[in-house]
């Protein structure tokens, strides 16, 4: 009996492993006949990238249920369509790298995309690629742990700004889509950390400079929160340099509750400077633009607020 035991465990892992090999062919058409030439072929690279979403449906498979790391094909009608995407290592303890995109895409009769992938240190990079040229197609609509590379000369997810990020010093998109963006990055010294965000929010209908400072300063403090943060320095000043409504602000706080890689007990300081400013286009929107420094006491960055400047100019308006 041990033996035909060992016999069935061991045609069960020979199937699964060329469960493996195979490639799971899957028909998201209406139209079940729907023939290779007529159809828009999507296929990742590697088992770490696997096809989440399409379109908002799900997508599952057999492989998928049994294997978290899947490669997949997936027969579409030409359309276009919006494509959410995962990228896994798996759970290893040094690179452990989880990240998620959404593309929108517009697929053709025929033709095969790939998505593909490049791994860095902390993130890893996704693209969709038309195989029959080998140009790369769609639009990243959002994503999390993104790092920025060198093809990302500016980020214009949104419709309504597009902003160029800093280059070669580490950043990584936490988060973007359509109404926020957040870049991150540690610093040099123990524990620091650098955030920039960029907000949407919908504002009121203001017909004045004070007014539109008066609103920003309210808002400001109904935001802060009293129990983590021990405010030291909060200044806030209309910024003349700006072509409609906007305000520069300046604030330190002791951060009770920061997040850190080390064990150390002591607190830290949140340093902020940025804008909050109304579009020039669109009048009822609002947006806060956001460069912060998380560090020990004796470690203040001297030149935040001139970061800050600097990075303000890269956003431009729609």
């Amino acid at each position: 009996m041990l033996k035909n035991l060992i016999k069935i465990t061991i045609s069960l892992w020979i199937l699964f492993a060329l469960l493996g090999c195979v490639r799971q062919s899957i028909n998201m058409s209406e139209d079940s006949n729907l023939k290779p030439e007529e159809a828009s072929i999507l296929v990742t690279d590697s088992k770490n990238v696997s096809i989440e979403f399409i379109n908002g449906k799900k997508i599952r498979t057999f492989q998928q249920l049994w294997n978290s790391k899947w490669n997949a094909e997936v027969l579409l009608k030409p359309d276009e369509y919006e494509v959410e995407v995962k990228y896994w290592n798996g759970p290893t303890f040094k690179r452990h790298i989880n990240s998620r995109y959404l593309f929108k895409v517009k697929t053709f009769p025929g033709k095969t995309y790939q998505i593909k992938h490049k791994e860095l240190e902390k993130s890893a990079k996704l693209w969709i690629e038309d195989t029959n040229i080998s140009n790369r197609v769609g639009k990243v609509l959002a994503s999390e742990n993104e790092p920025i590379t060198e093809i990302d000369d500016i980020l214009d997810h949104s419709i309504y700004y597009k902003f160029v990020p800093p280059k070669n010093e580490d950043w990584i998109i936490a988060y973007r889509n359509k109404s926020q963006m957040a870049l991150a990055k540690n610093g040099e010294k123990e524990d620091e950390t650098y955030a920039l965000s960029i907000i949407l929010f919908e504002l009121p209908k203001i017909d004045s400079k004070e007014s539109f400072l008066n609103y920003v300063k309210t808002g400001r403090e109904k935001d802060t929160d009293s129990k983590r943060f021990d405010m030291i320095k909060d200044e806030i000043a209309p910024y003349a340099n700006f072509e409609d409504f906007c305000v520069f602000y300046h604030s330190v706080a002791i951060d009770k509750k920061a997040k850190k890689r080390s064990k150390r007990k002591d607190p830290m300081i949140l340093e902020m400077s940025g804008y909050v400013l109304r579009h020039p286009q669109n009048k009822n929107l609002g947006i806060n633009f956001d460069y912060s420094n998380r560090y020990y006491k004796g470690d203040k960055d001297s030149k935040l607020s001139d970061k800050a400047s600097e990075l303000f100019k890269q956003l431009k308006f729609y």
